[in-house]
C-alpha cells in the first residue's frame, strides 16, 4: 500500500511539537486509533525506543527506527491481525519550520499482507480521513485551544 499522508501547521516552536510527538504516551491524547502505549524501554525518546501500543484494530510493539531530535521520527510495529488481514504498522513524522509555527507531516505506510492488499484503496481513504482529524486535535492540544 502506498503511503497516506496528512499535514498540518501548529503554531508552537518545532522542538516543543518535537518533544510532545517523541513521548509515545501521548499519543492516546490527540491519535484516535490508540488506546494505551505504555514505554517498554526506559528514559527519554530516542532511535531505538519502543512501545507496547493498544490500538483499535489490536495491540502491536512500535519502535522508534529513524530518529532525528527536532525533525524526524519513524517507527514501525509488529503485525496486527485485523479480521482476515494482517497490518504491520509504519510510519513517521516529519516537521520543519513555518511562518507562524512548525509544519507536521504524519505520514503511515502500512505493510499490508494477505487479503488487505485488496482492500488497500478503501483503507487508504479511511485512514487519510482519520490521520487529518487527528492532526487537527493535535494542533488543537497543542495550542491550547
Amino acid at each position: 500500500m502506498s503511503e497516506v499522508e496528512a499535514e498540518t501547521v501548529v503554531a508552537r516552536p518545532r522542538q516543543e511539537v518535537f518533544d510532545y510527538l517523541a513521548v509515545g504516551e501521548n499519543r492516546p491524547a490527540w491519535n484516535s486509533g490508540m488506546k494505551a502505549v505504555q514505554p517498554i524501554t526506559g528514559g527519554a525518546p530516542t532511535q531505538g525506543t519502543q512501545y507496547q501500543v493498544s490500538m483499535e484494530p489490536g495491540d502491536s510493539t512500535l519502535e522508534y527506527y529513524d530518529f532525528v531530535p527536532g525533525y524526524r521520527v519513524c517507527w514501525h510495529g509488529s503485525p496486527i491481525q485485523m479480521g482476515p488481514r494482517q497490518v504491520s504498522p509504519r510510519g513517521r513524522f516529519e516537521l520543519e519550520d513555518a511562518e507562524g509555527g512548525t509544519r507536521v507531516l504524519m505520514v503511515l505506510e502500512p505493510d499490508l499482507t494477505g487479503p488487505a492488499k485488496a482492500a488497500a484503496p478503501m483503507m487508504k481513504r479511511k485512514m487519510r480521513k482519520e490521520i487529518e482529524k487527528d492532526l487537527a486535535t493535535l494542533k488543537q492540544l497543542l495550542e491550547g485551544g
